[in-house]
């Protein structure tokens, strides 16, 4: 009689578990700083990535249709009310959609200021203050089949969670386009970092 080994099962997957396969492919690009579920660009991102030139890269992470639809919806509802006014995704949209334009302003701001692009940067646009240029690069992480053709906005890149027996990893499907070239300034870098300390010693100490 031959007997057959079962190989192991993957576990569900999970945005926590999408969360480390994107930790790793910006560990593996050398990306400085990784932060899941990071608030520095005014919402919540499922991970903020620091390159060593300080550009941002902010990914989302969707795993099932539904939870993609939703996001969708959220969206639309930051064109049909007051753009980034109507949640932080449609918040989201409007900062990577006016990319260049913010881009242009803060270089403008910056040439008239005694300040250097090693802080915030605070400046007019479109009639409303902002204080960054938003991510440099955005894209979107989903198993595949849950973004249909066309659904993928301009602005954003595309990486697909693929399974292999008891391993998964990822795939640039589509590039992300390059947004702007607006460092982070010091300020916001110290507010990743000091994310990351709290909730190492929360861990450290059980209080996560």
């Amino acid at each position: 009689m031959t007997f057959i080994s079962k190989m192991p099962e993957l576990p569900p997957l999970s945005e926590a578990t999408v969360q480390d396969l994107v930790a790793k492919r910006c560990r593996d690009l050398k990306h400085d700083v990784t932060v899941p579920n990071c608030g520095v660009l005014g919402w919540e991102s499922d991970v903020v990535s620091l390159t060593r030139t300080r550009l941002t890269h902010d990914f989302e992470i969707k795993v099932s249709r539904a939870d993609w639809l939703a996001e969708c919806r959220k969206i639309r509802a930051g064109h049909e009310v007051d753009g980034p006014y109507a949640n932080p995704k449609a918040a989201r949209a409007w900062y990577c959609r006016n990319a260049g334009g913010i881009a242009k302003q803060i270089r403008q701001h910056l040439r008239t200021t005694t300040k250097t692009g090693n802080c915030a940067h605070y400046t007019d646009f479109d009639g409303r203050i902002v204080a960054h240029a938003g991510p440099a690069y955005f894209w979107m992480v989903t198993p595949p089949g849950v973004i249909a053709d066309g659904e993928l906005p301009e602005y954003a890149g595309h990486i697909v969670v693929w399974e292999r027996g008891a391993s998964r990893r990822l795939q640039e499907v589509r590039p992300a386009p390059r947004l702007h070239t607006v460092k982070m300034g010091d300020a916001d870098v110290l507010t990743m970092a000091r994310g990351v300390t709290l909730r190492y010693w929360q861990q450290r100490q059980g209080v996560a």
